[in-house]
């Protein structure tokens, strides 16, 4: 399987770039209620993913530690996949690329 993202590149054309399945996926999981200090740390830990050409997986909503992540990610045009447990698009963070609403409620924890 591949994925693929839309690039700009220096010339400011557009292009699409692919990413392999086989990059790492690396889960960011955190309270949707965090210090500064704690949300600045996951920006940057979702920066350093995107960086390194990783997919970020969190929960995607627009809260606390996993949206500071995937903030970091979207800052580094990287791909941040979010499992969200509802089945409302307005609860997805806007920097989540790829967005799975489950429709299981809390089930999804399970």
């Amino acid at each position: 399987m591949t994925l693929f993202r839309l690039v700009q590149t220096a010339s400011d054309e557009m292009r699409y770039s692919t990413l392999t399945a086989a990059a790492p996926i690396v889960g960011v999981m955190g309270p949707a209620q965090a210090s500064p200090d704690i949300l600045d740390l996951a920006y940057e830990l979702g920066y350093q993913i995107a960086c390194h050409r990783w997919i970020l997986l969190t929960g995607g909503r627009m809260a606390g530690v996993m949206a500071a992540a995937c903030a970091g990610a979207a800052a580094a045009g990287g791909i941040s996949v979010g499992i969200l447990p509802g089945d409302d698009w307005s609860q997805v963070d806007p920097n989540v690329t790829i967005p799975i609403l489950t429709g299981m409620g809390s089930a999804r924890n399970q």
